[in-house]
């Protein structure tokens, strides 16, 4: 195995981190260490992990350039026949490599996928991502399918893919901007082209839910990276001939869901004043695929909050995500506390 770590900032967290993988039961892998950019004490720290385990460790300094570009960048010094990815403030259970090792070594497996926990800063759990699969082998339309359904198939950190799958797959630097849904943008050309899954019914991976981290940043660009993988993802379900007017309409009313409640997000918490532009920039996006409005299946309530977007009524569309705001902060706090308390 080769396990790349994209490391940016995170001197809190890295060494706990390191130490989960050179704690695993299974010890023939190498650890790739790619700092990319990072203005804290995470390159001296990287540096003397690998004096530490000199053996074990690579390390790679480069300009910062995100996620992506780290990821590349240590997959061409990757000696392992697997790849998998762990991010620098998670964790990885000691028995992950032990358990993928034994489903592989007696089979030509492609992909193997798996559970994951939800962490506090702290490292407590709070909760385990959903079993969508049974265990054993799985096919290529049920992963594909499952992915339209839910966040928790679109994770780097549940995968380990074969190495081979990633050759000749290339990203320009036009692609670098993607800060959100970029796990699923790296790996679904590998996922296209892998021939047999695997799924394990257990968790190995512990993401820690970090308040700081970049996920929670919420700008227009959180929300364009998004489209662009949703658009990707249709790329490819597109050429594995998923064309059912059902399907669509599934896959389209997620996406459309998900755009709502960044939509939200971003009028709530963005800072920058010059929202218009952002948005027309982001609107320039969505009309160019407007075929697949018919498509959307949401609530009426949703399916507004979409339509003021589509019509570039801006000044609305601040009001209405106003009220939301005002709606899941205050009303619905009020209403269970009017229903909880109702006989005393």
């Amino acid at each position: 195995f080769s396990i790349i770590v994209p490391i940016y900032n995170s001197e809190k967290y890295l060494k706990d981190c390191v130490n989960s993988i050179l704690n695993q039961n299974f010890k023939s892998f190498q650890i790739i260490l790619v700092d990319d950019g990072s203005t804290d004490n995470s390159p001296s720290i990287c540096d003397e992990l690998k004096k530490i385990h000199k053996e074990k460790i690579e390390v790679i300094h480069k300009k910062n350039e995100g996620q992506l570009a780290s990821r590349m960048q240590g997959l061409k010094i990757a000696s392992g026949d697997y790849i998998y990815y762990v991010d620098s403030d998670d964790t990885i259970e000691p028995n992950l490599l032990s358990d993928i090792y034994d489903v592989i070594k007696n089979n030509s497996i492609d992909v193997i996928l798996f559970k994951f926990r939800y962490i506090d800063e702290n490292g407590n759990l709070k909760r385990n991502s959903k079993t969508l699969l049974k265990s054993g082998l799985v096919n290529k339309e049920i992963i594909f399918d499952s992915i339209t359904k839910s966040y928790d198939l679109y994770s780097l950190c549940t995968k380990i893919f074969k190495k081979s799958l990633f050759e000749e797959v290339y990203f320009s630097e036009y692609y670098y901007f993607i800060k959100n849904g970029e796990d699923l943008f790296q790996s679904l050309p590998a996922l296209y082209k892998a021939n047999s899954f695997y799924y394990i019914n257990k968790a190995y991976y512990n993401y820690r839910e970090n308040s700081l981290s970049i996920s929670r940043q919420y700008n227009i660009r959180r929300i364009k990276s998004l489209i662009y993988v949703f658009l990707r993802l249709n790329y490819y379900l597109t050429k594995l001939n998923y064309n059912t007017y059902d399907f669509k309409r599934n896959f389209f009313s997620f996406c459309f869901d998900i755009l709502f409640k960044e939509l939200s997000k971003y009028f709530i918490f963005c800072k920058n004043k010059d929202y218009r532009k952002d948005l027309m920039l982001l609107h320039s996006i969505i009309i160019k695929n407007k075929y697949c409005l018919p498509h959307i299946n949401l609530s009426f309530f949703k399916k507004f909050g979409i339509l003021l977007f589509i019509y570039k009524h801006w000044t609305l569309l601040h009001i209405y995500y106003f009220f939301i705001y005002i709606f899941y902060t205050c009303g619905i706090k009020k209403l269970k506390d009017r229903f909880l308390h109702k006989g005393e």
